[in-house]
């Protein structure tokens, strides 16, 4: 009883009860053509396929080749009602038939992620399914997971090595996924809970997933954003530790950086959501995370949450305002010098030390490469840090504020990054608080 798609006969009701589920495969077949047909879009986010499919259904062979070509080049697919029908057979045929068509399966996928049109919880959803059919072919972490949409992808599978086929951290990711608030109810914080103790080796699975995102550094697809924001969560709901907290800085400070020159940042989910991690959370790296994103970033936006989060967190210590930024200067380990020198392998110094606007690194010609690169990584940091507080800096000439002596020759005077600035700037001093 095969038929091409779009020429099945009407067939006896009688006959059709007797076939069992022949009925839903023919429905579905006929919804299938009828949504590729369409010449007008319906973001219904769940269809009636799904309805038609919700019991098993005895698809033929080719079925899933037919509901594949049946898409070609033009159909009303911003809308997403055409990509339902194959990702539910693919999930259902057995394997070889999948195996069959995962070139036009990987590429359907692909075409789903290149449409910008498409709302995005429609987009999300039928990449999932497309994702668990090529799933069933590997055993291991779907490709609609961690995809290969931009570098961060394929470096957190890196990361992760064989933890890539552990089920506990395919659910885990599959429900960090679902989050859709900057703040999770505490339904789902409790659920990401029990997920992350489903084994020890989550949490720092985890960690290394972010702290990829971190090193790659580059702005995400907007699915990546999604489930980096949502992975934020579950760690930090179950480890309150300080090595979470310095990564989920880190993190902040990757999201929240400009794309290129403008104001769209890398991340823009992933850097509202850590804000507000990092307002929640104890201890001095999350406070320095804070100030480095509040003078990092462009967006207005994320700026005003963040100084809001470091006042409300100043406030709590009985800081003035202003004076969180100011305690989470990082100085890198940098002496007063603003130098930070260690030996290489040839009983010589590599030394990185504050030079202008940026960080510089004196080495020998002989030096490792490993302590080259060391002094690399730090220097580039250091001069993060000092574009940071050049602007903190200038931000300061409209406020009204005010020292004691000690506390200013501390936090700008000696300090090794902020120092090399405010040494060349003219302060006013007074001897009696009043000139």
């Amino acid at each position: 009883m095969s038929y091409p798609l779009g020429m099945m006969p009407g067939m006896d009701a009688e006959l059709l009860s007797s076939v069992p589920g022949e009925r839903s495969r023919l429905a579905a077949l006929r919804w299938h053509m009828s949504a590729v047909a369409r010449d007008w879009p319906d973001f219904d986010p769940a269809p009636e396929i799904y309805a038609i499919t919700r019991e098993p259904v005895p698809w033929e062979a080719g079925d899933l080749g037919r509901a594949l070509a049946a898409l070609g080049d033009d159909p009303v697919s911003y809308d997403g009602q055409a990509y339902h029908l194959p990702a539910i057979i693919a999930q259902q045929v057995p394997l070889e038939e999948v195996r069959e068509h995962e070139a036009a399966l990987t590429a359907t996928m692909e075409r789903i992620y290149g449409e910008w049109e498409m709302p995005g919880e429609i987009r999300r959803r039928l990449a999932a399914q497309y994702g668990r059919a090529l799933g069933r072919l590997t055993g291991v972490l779907p490709p609609y997971l961690l995809a290969k949409l931009d570098a961060f992808g394929p470096a957190a599978r890196a990361a992760l090595g064989g933890l890539v086929a552990d089920p506990a951290l395919i659910a885990l990711l599959e429900f960090a996924g679902t989050l859709t608030k900057p703040v999770p109810p505490k339904s789902w914080l409790r659920r990401a809970e029990a997920l992350v103790g489903a084994g020890p080796q989550l949490p720092g699975a985890v960690r290394g997933i972010l702290s990829a995102f971190a090193n790659v550094a580059v702005a995400v697809h907007d699915e990546h954003d999604w489930l980096v924001r949502g992975l934020c969560w579950t760690v930090a709901v179950s480890d309150p530790s300080e090595e979470t907290t310095l990564v989920l800085a880190r993190v902040a400070g990757v999201a929240g950086e400009p794309v290129r020159q403008g104001a769209r940042v890398k991340a823009a989910l992933t850097a509202t959501a850590a804000v507000e991690i990092l307002a929640g959370r104890e201890d001095a790296g999350a406070v320095r995370g804070l100030a480095r994103l509040a003078v990092v970033t462009r967006s207005k936006p994320l700026r005003a949450r963040v100084r809001t989060a470091l006042d409300r967190l100043g406030a709590a210590r009985g800081w003035a305002p202003g004076e969180a930024l100011e305690l989470a200067v990082d100085d890198h380990g940098l002496d007063a010098d603003g130098r930070r020198s260690w030996p290489a392998s040839d009983d010589s110094t590599i030394v990185v030390e504050v030079a202008g606007e940026k960080a510089s690194v004196r080495a020998p010609r002989a030096a490792a490469k490993e302590h080259v690169d060391e002094a690399r990584v730090l220097a580039k940091e250091v001069t993060k840090t000092l574009a940071a507080e050049r602007a903190r800096l200038e931000d300061l000439l409209s406020q009204d504020r005010t020292w004691q002596w000690e506390v200013w020759r501390e936090r700008y005077l000696l300090h090794p990054v902020t120092g090399s600035i405010a040494r060349r700037l003219i302060w006013e001093f007074s001897s009696d608080g009043r000139t």
